[in-house]
């Protein structure tokens, strides 16, 4: 869900290059790490969650619960 927030934000104009490709890595570290299963299955897998909302979903999630997730997930 990472790496599809990432893009939409950065489509949006609401997150620059860099950032994007930070929330990249972080999804493969995380896939890579944390998430049992072949390749093919956790991508198969992104798919599915990408294909749960639209853009829109996207953004209105992030617009409501990006605030909490720097508090409950500090990144610095």
């Amino acid at each position: 869900m990472i790496a599809y927030t990432a893009v939409t934000l950065s489509r949006a104009d609401m997150i620059g290059e860099d950032e994007k490709t930070i929330m990249l890595g972080v999804t493969v570290l995380i896939l890579e790490r944390h998430v049992s299963g072949t390749r093919a299955q956790k991508k198969s897998a992104m798919g599915k969650m990408r294909d749960r909302r639209s853009i829109d979903q996207t953004l209105e999630d992030y617009r409501k619960h990006a605030a909490q997730c720097l508090v409950q997930f500090p990144i610095n």
